[in-house]
């Protein structure tokens, strides 16, 4: 990712709509405030530093007694403000521009050291480092880290399946309240002209894995379902009916507080299920934290409408996690990969 990729301009205050009076009182507050993070930034620091020189002092394993006596710290926590030391303790512009919580974001560990490098650069040059800035600059990196992995990742498998279990990763292209909504806030996202043809450059296709006679699951939103039902088709595939999974917990959405999503089902040849039992379309299971993971109790009744054979008759694509008994699985994000 290029420094211009990451620059972030933050929009501008407008302090002449405001009353004099009261334009006055928060510009003189929000001076006070901006010098009061700085000497916060500049305190971290010196803390950090503090923490380095006692460490180093102490006899081996009385550094984590000395924490606790004096100031009822974890190693972890003075572990924060030593990371920001060695990070930015030689760097005196830094914490002159930067939030304390940018900081310790850009201190940590994982941090490319392109990103830190870059917002140092923005540092020295006299622009504000704030956490949000270095957060979605961290966060994009991941994406483009991950859709790299997504593309180079292996073709699919020489084997057919007669089950297919599918959670593409759709485009929203959309913008809702910060932290919900879209997909590219949380992983690499394809539209839908790249989610027809992705895999055709890698010797086989989707249609390749399906056997004759086969069944596709699908995962699609609400506002996809056009999509969905056109990548269904471009995958040799017709529909045929859907589950609803009521995720009891609502999301924000555009024209409705959204609580659910759709498992649509679609055959390839003549599939129906293996068993008569017949399950509720409606399946209330309450959502997780993790964004976009889907019940287990969906690949269970999918192992049920569809018994499994002596050999893998089954994949899962998009799959993010190990494999599940029973099943192959193909992704970037798949335990091993």
């Amino acid at each position: 990712m290029t420094p211009a990729e990451l620059q972030t301009q933050p929009a501008l205050f407008d302090y002449e709509s405001l009353e004099p009076d009261v334009r006055a009182d928060v510009q003189e507050a929000t001076a006070r405030l901006h010098e009061l993070e700085r000497r916060t930034s500049e305190s971290i620091i010196e803390i950090g530093m503090h923490l380095l020189t006692v460490k180093a002092a102490l006899p081996h394993g009385q550094f984590g007694d000395w924490l606790d006596v004096e100031f009822g710290w974890s190693q972890d926590t003075a572990g924060r403000f030593v990371a920001v030391a060695k990070r930015f303790g030689e760097i005196p512009q830094f914490a002159e521009f930067a939030s304390p919580s940018a900081m310790y974001a850009l201190a940590s560990g994982n941090v490319p050291e392109s990103i830190r490098t870059y917002f140092i650069e923005r540092a020295e040059s006299g622009e504000p480092i704030r956490h949000k800035d270095v957060v979605d600059a961290i966060e994009q990196w991941k994406l483009d880290r991950d859709m790299a992995a997504l593309r180079n990742a292996p073709g699919l498998p020489h084997s057919t399946y007669r089950v297919l279990y599918v959670d593409p990763p759709w485009q929203y292209n959309d913008q809702l309240v910060e932290g919900y909504g879209p997909a590219e806030n949380h992983y690499p996202t394809m539209h839908l002209d790249d989610l027809k043809t992705f895999f055709d450059d890698r010797g086989r296709s989707v249609e390749h894995i399906a056997a004759d006679n086969s069944v596709l699951f699908m995962w699609a939103t609400s506002p996809l379902l056009d999509d969905a039902l056109e990548l269904i088709k471009a995958w040799g595939f017709t529909y045929k009916t859907s589950f609803v999974w009521d995720k009891v917990k609502h999301n924000y959405g555009h024209y409705n507080s959204v609580r659910h999503e759709l498992l649509l089902i679609a055959t390839r040849g003549s599939c129906v299920p293996d068993t008569k039992q017949l399950f509720d379309s409606v399946q209330v299971i309450e959502r997780t934290s993790r964004h976009s993971e889907k019940p287990e109790e969906f690949r269970q009744i999918i192992d049920t409408l569809y018994s499994q054979r002596e050999y893998v008759d089954r994949i899962e694509l998009f799959r993010r996690g190990s494999a599940p008994e029973g099943w192959h699985v193909w992704g970037n994000e798949v335990a091993g990969n």
